[in-house]
């Protein structure tokens, strides 16, 4: 008898993913908003998480050299921020989130990140890489993932997960992207140059 219930079971099951996968592309093409929605989602995080966040240590090795900090000193920065940004902040951005909607706190969260990238591009101090670090961070947390999952799942209900999974593709994306940007925008000049540029570029094309 359980072998009868076994293959209704699992008919009903496939049954269920397939009609999660035609609404998905349905409201893809009834509802050209929800695209604008994702195609956002992927685009925020492959700037604020790909490049600006996981593209910088990419470059310290370039600043051990430029600057002679040890590698410590440059890894230090991510550390720090992680420690000192998530606790205070996370619990706020939450808050934000709910209280003026995702749009306003990931326009901030774009601005902090591009403007973090630009004053990491200036830096000469140890201490102004580590508050453009924390500032980065902070950028991270207004417009990472947190805005991001609260607008997709205004716009997709039974298809979240998949609405999720295309838009973090824009993360990986992003971080494997930034030796190729680097080197195609800028060959043989400092590093500095080339953060700076990719932190002007991130604040101009969203502001457009």
């Amino acid at each position: 008898m359980n072998s009868d219930r076994t293959p209704t079971i699992e008919n009903q099951r496939e049954e269920t993913r397939a009609s999660g996968s035609l609404a998905f592309a349905r409201q893809f093409a009834g509802e050209p908003a929800a695209l604008q929605a994702i195609t956002t989602a992927f685009l925020v995080l492959f700037c604020i998480v790909g490049l600006a966040l996981w593209g910088l240590p990419y470059y310290y090795d370039f600043m051990v050299q430029q600057f002679g900090w040890t590698r410590a000193q440059v890894t230090s920065g991510n550390a720090l921020s992680k420690l000192v940004v998530g606790p205070v902040f996370g619990f706020i951005a939450g808050w934000m989130v709910d209280r003026f909607g995702p749009r306003r706190l990931m326009m901030a969260g774009i601005l902090m990140a591009g403007a973090a990238l630009i004053g990491l591009g200036c830096i000469s101090t140890l201490g102004m890489f580590y508050f453009f670090y924390l500032f980065n961070a902070l950028g991270y947390v207004c417009g990472g993932p947190l805005p991001n999952q609260v607008l997709l799942s205004r716009w997709f209900d039974k298809s979240r997960g998949k609405a999720m999974g295309i838009a973090y593709l824009g993360i990986g994306l992003g971080g494997a992207a930034v030796p190729w940007i680097s080197n195609m925008q800028s060959p043989g000049y400092p590093t500095y140059w080339c953060i700076n540029s990719d932190g002007r570029g991130h604040c101009e094309y969203w502001e457009s």
